[in-house]
Formats: C-alpha cells, structure tokens, sequence
C-alpha cells in the first residue's frame, strides 16, 4: 500500500482544530472520518503534515494535540509533522527538528531590519530561528513606517503581511523559506506514494501546486482562493468545516477514477 501525502496549512484552515490551547474532539473526529474515508476509497496510506508560519514553540503546542487526537484513534502513524517558519524548518512527531529550506545569506537583511525596527520603536517577537516577525494590534503612523521602509533594506527577503480576526502583523521571510520549496524538499527522497494533496486558504497555499510533482497534485481548499481546474476542490464552507469537505470531494471524484 503506497503513501499519500497530505499538506495542510494551519492558520484559517486547520488552526480550529484547537481551542484555547484543547483539541476540539468534534471538528477531529469530522476531519478525521474524511481522511479515513480517502484511505478507505484509494486503499493508500495517508501521511499528514501541517504547514505554519508560526516559530518551534508554536509548533510543538499545535503538533501535540494533533498527536494527542490522532493517538487516540489509534491512527498515530497518519501524522509525520508540522512545517514551520513558512517551511523553513520540520518538526516531527518524535521532536526532532530539521532544517529543508536555507537562506543564502540574510545576515545583512536582519542587521538592517533590526536597526530600522529600533529607529521605529517596533520590537520582533522572541523564538523564531530565520524569521522576523512583528505583531502589530493596533498600527500607529511608526508601524506604517517601518513596513514602508523595511520594504527596502530587506533585499534577500519577502515580506508577508497579515491582518485578520487571529491577529495583525509582518513576517520577514527568507525568500528561499516558502511551502512549495519545503514540499519539494520534504519528498525529493520519497518513492513510494501515488499522489499529494495540498491544500489551504491563499496563494502561498496555492503555490504548493507548482513543483516537479505537479502532474500528481491535488488542491483542498475554499472558494475564495479563486482557482479551478480539474485536481482543484473547493468548498463554500471555511476552516476545518471546508477543509474536511473539500478532502470529501476529492474522495468522491477518485471514485470514477
């Protein structure tokens, strides 16, 4: 029986399989039954890795519950591990760590941004290893700034901004750091497996599609990512809801297959 691998982004896409730090039994046991069901349809193994931007410590507290969840359904060996830093780094289920994506250089880029962010008066937040990344809950006119400005000092880096309910904020990425090069890296001493699925809410997600296994890639996602074609599922409903849904569809497609 050959594996499949899944890839799976975490913030607005899986991150409600946790609540207040809880696994959420009733969102597992849904997203569970839809793995168990693509098993079941494909007669494969399936390979689960969470994909993040947020750093170790973050990670660790994410992959324990899944652990937790998937230990008790005595299917521990779905999951393998949760790729964080945008894909810089793996953590595995047994805790080793494992870097699979490397910055050329960005010792000047992090000089030169934390230079700027002290002239800014804005502070990055403590336990990333290659990241820089900023909170900002409530922007003022220095926040505006400093991602105008850091635009132009961070030459071997790209700047990935978010704002929505989870938080606000700017991440400093190694340009190298990215989930698509993590899910090249991640399968390069792979074999045995028929296909991959990856599968999120944005376009970082939806860039997992393009590496040298894309003629064997499935999407997952919603419907505001805004792509078709014929390996693309998508679902109206969102977050673990609209995940577990649009692994359902896939599923059923497979069967005329």
């Amino acid at each position: 029986m050959n594996n499949v691998y899944i890839f799976l982004d975490y913030s607005n896409t899986t991150n409600e399989l946790i609540n207040n730090g809880e696994l959420n039994k009733n969102l597992f046991d849904m997203f569970f039954n839809s793995i168990i069901e693509l098993e079941n349809i494909c007669k494969i193994q399936t390979k689960l890795i969470i994909t993040t931007g947020n750093n170790q410590a973050s990670a660790e507290k994410i992959l324990l519950n899944l652990d937790k969840g998937f230990s008790e359904k005595k299917r521990r060996d779905i999951l393998e591990g949760i790729a964080f830093e945008y894909g810089g780094y793996f953590l595995t289920k047994e805790k080793k760590v494992f870097q699979l994506c490397f910055s050329r250089n960005n010792d000047s880029d992090t000089k030169n941004i934390i230079s700027l962010s002290k002239e800014y008066g804005c502070s990055p937040i403590n336990g990333y290893k290659s990241v820089l990344s900023f909170e900002m809950q409530n922007p003022t006119q220095n926040h505006i700034n400093f991602i105008k400005n850091v635009k132009k000092v961070a030459k071997n880096s790209k700047l990935v901004e978010f704002n929505d309910k989870y938080g606000c904020g700017i991440d400093i990425v190694p340009k190298e750091f990215s989930k698509a090069n993590f899910v090249e890296n991640f399968l390069k001493d792979k074999t045995l497996f028929d296909f991959i699925i990856v599968g999120g809410d944005g376009e970082e997600d939806l860039n997992m599609l393009n590496t040298s296994y894309k003629n064997k890639t499935y999407f997952v996602g919603f419907e505001n990512c805004k792509a078709n074609g014929e390996n693309i599922f998508l679902s109206n409903k969102d977050n673990i809801g609209g995940i577990s849904d649009a692994l359902l569809k896939l599923s059923n497609s497979l069967i005329t297959q």
